[in-house]
């Protein structure tokens, strides 16, 4: 199988394990700063959570991996229990020492209180996970497809309620299609000219994560996050040697001279790919770049300078000016709540889901293609909790 990959950006390293040996010195020095950050995030918490200066925390990461045993004799741990124990030593901390079951945590509530508090405005919470693909979201091969079709339903449905007066966008992705990617954005962007729009990173939110992104109010990150990753990559995989070895053959017949350049089968000619660079330039140039620029409030510039592919820590990309601050869903929740003019007022939240009809249960080829409409990609809330 032989890469026929073009990328954008110095640092967009997604490639490299089809057409390189070894990482590029690129793709070297922007690991190497991701894991100095992160262990500089290490160092600190050992020093302030486990009372350890810095050298001795150093020894510590050096010294390691440990035993339970081990890490309780470095302080690492407080002690040794099984599940057991740990239960019991939660009821003794209760105040009558006294059992919580689980369902007494949960957030859900009594269909009276919904009912006496449905007036209270509203705050959407959305969460977006998984490779951005255009349809449905679904999942393949064990992974998570964050669909464009659901969640541009889903903003709209969030845009065009009255009673929701912001909405909170819990990114996880590391990208994917750029069509998909740029459809979401457009309906972030719709979201926001009628209310705020708070976007909150999750583990990973680059690449078209950070696309999305880059239409929201704000943008909070964990400061682990991976983030950024502004670049385009393309291509297709020739599989003609492949072929050859097993004894498959294909033939074709195209009209057109460029008709059949994403055939896998054959190289790009260089007349293709100059065609492919460009289109991919153009997205990277006239879109990617842009979008982020008039996000953050910048300059193209500017954002080329932290873009070109490169990824960041959460960290990292506070100090460069890719995000706002650090912070989860509740910190995002709470600054949703202020633009939304309803700081110190009780709301309620929404979270949104995929409302699923009996026709979810029966398979594509029994539908038949008509029959594959009918099929509610809708995001309705399905639960709402108090805020206070």
């Amino acid at each position: 199988m032989e890469p026929e990959l073009i990328s954008l950006g110095q640092y967009k390293s997604a490639a490299e394990i089809f057409n390189r040996e070894q990482m590029s010195e690129a793709s070297r020095m922007m690991s190497t700063s991701i894991l100095n950050d992160l262990q500089e995030r290490i160092l600190a918490r050992l020093s302030s959570g486990r009372g350890i200066d810095r050298a001795a925390a150093q020894e510590v990461i050096n010294a390691g991996p440990y035993t339970a045993r081990q890490a309780a004799e470095r302080g690492l741990v407080n002690g040794l229990l099984y599940e057991d124990q740990i239960e019991e030593l939660a009821t003794e901390k209760l105040p009558r020492g006294q059992a919580c079951p689980a369902r007494v945590l949960s957030p859900r509530e009594g269909w009276f209180k919904r009912l006496v508090t449905w007036r209270r405005p509203q705050i959407a919470y959305l969460v977006a996970e998984g490779l951005i693909v255009s349809g449905e979201s679904r999942r393949g091969r064990g992974r998570a497809m964050l669909g464009a079709d659901n969640l541009v339903e889903a903003l709209k449905a969030a845009r065009d309620n009255k009673r929701i007066r912001a909405v909170v966008l819990r990114l996880n992705s590391p990208g994917g299609s750029a069509l998909a990617s740029d459809l979401i954005w457009r309906a972030v962007k719709l979201t926001g000219e009628k209310k705020p729009v708070i976007i909150s990173f999750s583990n990973v939110a680059a690449s078209g994560g950070y696309y999305i992104a880059a239409a929201g109010r704000r943008i909070l990150s964990m400061p682990a996050t991976l983030t950024g990753s502004i670049g385009v990559i393309g291509g297709k995989f020739n599989v003609q040697k492949l072929f050859d070895r097993i004894g498959v053959t294909v033939d074709s017949v195209e009209t057109g001279a460029r008709s059949g350049y994403l055939s896998i089968t054959r190289p790009f000619s260089e007349s293709e790919e100059q065609v492919v660079r460009e289109q991919i330039k153009e997205f990277y140039e006239e879109l990617f770049l842009k979008k982020v620029a008039e996000g953050r409030r910048k300059t193209v510039e500017q954002v080329r300078e932290v873009a070109e592919g490169r990824v960041w820590t959460g960290n990292q990309a506070l100090a460069n000016g890719l995000v706002d601050d650090t912070g989860g869903a509740r910190k995002a929740i709470e600054l949703a709540r202020q633009d939304a003019g309803l700081a110190g007022r009780k709301i309620r939240l929404l979270r949104f889901g995929r409302k699923r009809r009996w026709l979810d249960l029966l398979p594509l080829p029994f539908l038949g293609a008509s029959g594959a409409e009918l099929r509610s990609p809708l995001f309705l809330m399905t639960e709402e909790w108090d805020i206070r």
